[in-house]
């Protein structure tokens, strides 16, 4: 009896650990889709060219404030990406009901925001992937609900055929999902005060010193090098 309940046991405990290894593999499967900004893609998985999309890579010195349409605040007022042009700002596209690549990417940016405490403060621009659903009044609630500072962070709905020419600008893919969302990459682009776009990255986990580095860059407050003897 006891020879048998030991090994029922160690059955038990054999299938526990197998559980445990196959869980935390699919935990880190999931992770890195997220990372490329794939999670939650089902209606795209299997577009070659859409796949193609999300590892393509864009050509920085995009002039964004060559870029027309029309995108519109928090506060309802118009805002064209040409009116961004004088100071620098990390800009991203992202939508409010994201559950996966967007909340990283919201907190990699808030990172970048502590990093740069004590230097130049950074600007953020999000505009929506989601504009039918992310009018200025949610997009006003969704800031709110992750303390971004209006005094820092702007949030644009675009209108028409902006959001097209922006995403292709960027580079950004997207797509419909089969629940009703949007499947997209996770952009991070730093733009200068001129409106071009210095660097990009896509997807997520850039090391946080090599963002404030690229950011320190992009607004011109990167610390002298000290001269050569």
């Amino acid at each position: 009896m006891r020879t048998r309940f030991a090994f029922r046991l160690l059955i038990a405990a054999s299938i526990a650990v197998a559980l445990v290894l196959v869980s935390g593999w699919l935990e880190r499967a999931l992770d890195r889709r997220i990372a490329r900004g794939e999670a939650g893609m089902s209606s795209g998985e299997g577009d070659p060219q859409l796949r193609a999309a999300f590892e393509a890579d864009a050509p920085t010195g995009v002039a964004l404030s060559s870029l027309g349409g029309r995108f519109v605040d928090t506060a309802g007022r118009e805002r064209p990406l040409a009116s961004l042009v004088g100071e620098p700002f990390v800009l991203s596209l992202v939508y409010t009901r994201c559950t996966t690549v967007c909340p990283r990417t919201i907190a990699e940016l808030q990172r970048l925001e502590r990093d740069a405490a004590g230097g130049r403060p950074v600007r953020f621009v999000l505009v929506s992937l989601d504009p039918e659903h992310d009018v200025p009044d949610t997009l006003a609630s969704f800031a709110a609900k992750h303390a971004l500072d209006p005094a820092r962070w702007t949030l644009l709905t675009p209108e028409g055929e902006a959001l097209q020419a922006l995403a292709a600008a960027l580079g950004v893919a997207r797509g419909p999902d089969a629940g009703g969302g949007v499947v997209h990459s996770a952009v991070i682009a730093m733009v200068d005060a001129t409106g071009d776009v210095r660097s990009r990255h896509v997807g997520l986990g850039t090391p946080a010193a090599r963002l404030l580095a690229e950011w320190n860059a992009a607004s011109g407050s990167a610390r002298p090098q000290p001269a050569a003897d």
